[in-house]
This record gives C-alpha cells, structure tokens and sequence, in this order.
C-alpha cells in the first residue's frame, strides 16, 4: 500500500469517528490510529485553511489539530465561533496553551491594532509552528513558558502524534520552565486582561491558582477553560476541583461548549457531569468582574 493511500484511509477514518466519542469508549483505537499516523508521516510543514478566511502552518504529522483542518476543514467550531461573534477591537487577550497558533492568530485578528494578545507555549515542537503563525502581527507577543501555579521546573510529556496533547505531567521525561501568570503579569506590569483562554491538558487547575490575583482584580473578563476529567486526574485533579477553582477565582460558569455533541446551553453542575459522560471533554466560559 502506497503512503498516499494510507493517509486518506486515516483521514477517513477521522472523518468517521472524530467528534463521536470514539477515544473516551475505545482509548486502544485512538492511541493505534495516531501511532500508525506518526509513523507515515515526517514532521514537515504543511499549510491548511482554518475555516474562518486564514492559513495556517501545521506538522504533517499532527493527527489533531492538522488533520481535523485538513480532513474538515475547521476545528472546535463552537468555539471558534464564539470567539469570532464576542471578541471585539482593542481586547487584550492571553492564549494560555497556544499549541501552533490556530486560536492566537484568529484572536491576533479580531482585537485590531489596538488590542493585544499574549500566548504561553512551552514545547519546542510547537514552538516553531507557533512563531511561523503569527509572524507579521505586531499586536502578539508570544512566551515560551508554561504557566502553573509555581515558578521553576515541571515535567513535561510529549505526544509526538498529536502536539495539542503535550503538557506538564508526573512522569514526563522533558522538563520545561513555569512561571504564576500573576507573577509574569507583575513582571511585565500589565495589569488589565479582558479575556484568557486556557488548554493546557489537565494543569487547568494549576494555572488558575497561578492567576487567581490578576484575574480577581479585574473589571471585566472573559475565562474560556478546557475540563477534560482525564488530563485533569492524570495531575491529580478533578472537574469538580476546576470548576471550585473557577468560582474562588471571582468568576460564575454561565456556559457548557461540547464540540464532539456540538451543543451548547447554560452551565448547571449535573448538565457538566451529563456531557462529561459523552465526551471526554467540554469547554467551560465564565464571567467575573468584581473589581471597582
């Protein structure tokens, strides 16, 4: 079988049973797919539509994020979608797990000249992906560290299949940088953000503690958050710990994003725990402003 036939019959594969939870009922098949994946394909630079008027540089490798543009022609919709109706001129904006850049280019559009954005990526995998993407956008500043809740040196875990999956771990034998979001905002003495948005494969819980001080003390602001149960437990946490840390953090839930069920609608604990046992991950949007 030629290399070129195999990726299509991969492709038609994710075409199939991406988005149905195939990963959470049968982890075997997926962990199969993207090492078959991996092995076919070289670490080269493709470019790919994001769906939403813009390219984008990937890995031939990447069996996400990559594939999903290649394959679909979009990626986490909803969301995308969300981001493309609420972000407006001049938001300052932190891109928290930035991967290659799919949504801190699309943020480094939206907010104009005016507005800012600041992504956070600590593999070096993604790294030169990320710097290809939003070369040219004067409005980014990009950060080659992980945030946490502590500042110094954590494990990290590679996945060399899917770049979306890297992130700090107990067993990983990288080590990469971390720092407080609070600690690095103080640094730089930037004190307003209007809205973060945090992937960062189970250290959610990490970097909201690590941010509870910046966050708190704003006017208004926007916190889109993953909560994969999974990744989350894989650093010794819960959905129920995200969701505590989220609310200490000055911030109400108000809304459940499944991209797999594509459905959205009001956060309520038992509508979270309902689509958690769907999907093996949702996206929590939350509201604060307490400030004066």
């Amino acid at each position: 079988m030629l290399k070129g036939d195999m990726e299509k019959i991969l492709e038609k594969i994710n075409m199939i049973f991406g988005g149905r939870g195939m990963d959470k009922k049968f982890p075997f098949l997926l962990w199969l797919f993207k090492y078959v994946f991996a092995m076919i394909q070289k670490d080269s630079p493709i470019t790919v539509n994001t769906g939403y008027g813009k390219n984008l540089i990937v890995s031939a490798r990447d069996a996400g994020l990559g594939l999903m543009l290649r394959t679909r022609g979009k990626y986490e919709p909803l969301l995308t979608d969300y981001l493309q109706t609420n972000v407006k001129q001049s938001v300052i904006a932190v891109d928290i797990g930035a991967n290659v850049g799919y949504f801190t280019k699309q943020l480094a559009e939206l907010v104009g000249n005016k507005g800012r954005v600041i992504g956070f990526e600590p593999c070096e995998t993604n790294w030169k992906y990320l710097t290809k993407n939003v070369a040219g956008h004067k409005n980014v500043v990009i950060v080659q560290v992980a945030l946490s809740d502590t500042d110094g040196l954590h494990r990290f875990s590679e996945d060399r299949a899917n770049p979306g999956e890297n992130g700090l771990s107990r067993r990983g034998n990288l080590r990469v940088k971390t720092m407080t979001m609070d600690g690095w905002m103080k640094a730089k003495r930037i004190q307003k953000i209007n809205l973060i948005k945090i992937d960062v494969e189970g250290a959610e819980v990490m970097v909201l503690k690590g941010a509870k001080t910046m966050i708190r003390n704003q006017k208004k602001i926007t916190v889109i958050c993953e909560c994969n149960p999974e990744a989350l437990q894989k650093l010794g946490y819960s959905a129920i710990d995200l969701t505590k840390i989220l609310k200490s953090c000055g911030l109400k839930i108000g809304q459940i994003m499944d991209e797999r069920l594509k459905i959205k609608c009001d956060y309520t604990p038992e509508k979270l725990n309902m689509m958690l046992a769907k999907s093996a991950y949702v996206t929590l949007i939350s509201e604060g402003g307490y400030a004066k």
